[in-house]
């Protein structure tokens, strides 16, 4: 991989998250390099200079996603904070991720 999140010797293909060799810990798509990758993709296409990603000094988020019992998510001073099964759907899912990470749905966006 490329600090463009390129690979290497493809000048248009782009990779972000575990299949990204970024950094060691593939942190990539959960430091939110996906605004860089769409930004080097765009600008890839029109032609002009592309932005370099840096992985995060501090890591944070869950190793193993959802699990039946509920998540558990890592602090950068590894401390571990569990969210309950039912908690997933009612909150984390669709306030936490959705509305606060992913800033929700914007009306020119499809669904799916």
């Amino acid at each position: 991989m490329t600090p463009e999140l390129r690979l290497c010797g493809h000048h248009r293909v782009f990779a972000i998250g575990d299949v990204a060799a970024t950094d060691p810990l593939r942190a990539s798509a959960r430091a939110r390099a996906d605004g860089l990758l769409a930004h080097n993709i765009m600008a890839t296409l029109a032609d002009r200079p592309l932005k370099t990603y840096r992985p995060p000094r501090r890591r944070w988020g869950s190793v193993l996603g959802i699990q039946p019992d509920g998540l558990e998510v890592f602090a950068p001073n590894g401390t571990a904070y569990r969210f309950p099964a039912w908690s997933i759907d009612r909150v984390l899912m669709p306030w936490i991720v959705r509305r606060g990470i992913y800033k929700g749905l914007r009306r020119n966006q499809p669904l799916d």
